[in-house]
């Protein structure tokens, strides 16, 4: 039953923004280990990074929801980037105090950007599979094998 349930899926509508809720997951973990206990830390960052991949997980597995299911996952990654902007824009002030440069953009941490494009990924993946969605890919499957 597994089996089918993931060979029956497109990859575009189903496999990338699955790609995407773990990506949320990874951030959502790489921002509270790091993050935790400094001044740039909030936890609703955390929890929508979190709730993005629970959020997908679940409704992807019921057929009823799996068309919401990428909607769901790129608005919570939406907001919590946009949260994580919110919390961190006094650290990227610091850093880009004297200008966009080399030096500025070297001394800019690992961490803030690999969770800045993760969940900047997250989004692309999600908003891929709202236009991919399973449901539009098995429609025309089935229009194209009856004619």
């Amino acid at each position: 039953m597994l089996n089918k349930f993931f060979h029956s899926r497109s990859v575009t509508g189903f496999y990338l923004p699955l790609c995407g809720a773990v990506l949320a997951f990874v951030s959502a973990i790489l921002y509270q280990v790091h993050y935790a206990g400094t001044q740039y830390y909030s936890l609703s960052v955390f929890l929508l990074s979190l709730f993005a991949f629970l959020i997908y997980g679940i409704l992807s597995v019921f057929p009823k929801t799996e068309k919401f299911a990428s909607l769901a996952q790129e608005t919570l990654s939406f907001v919590s980037l946009l949260l994580f902007f919110l919390n961190t824009y006094l650290y990227l002030s610091t850093v880009f105090y004297s200008g966009i440069n080399k030096e500025s953009l070297a001394s800019l941490d690992r961490i803030y950007v690999c969770v800045f494009f993760f969940d900047l990924l997250s989004i692309v993946f999600s908003n891929i599979g709202i236009y991919h969605s399973p449901e539009k890919t098995s429609d025309t499957k089935e229009s194209i094998s009856h004619d």
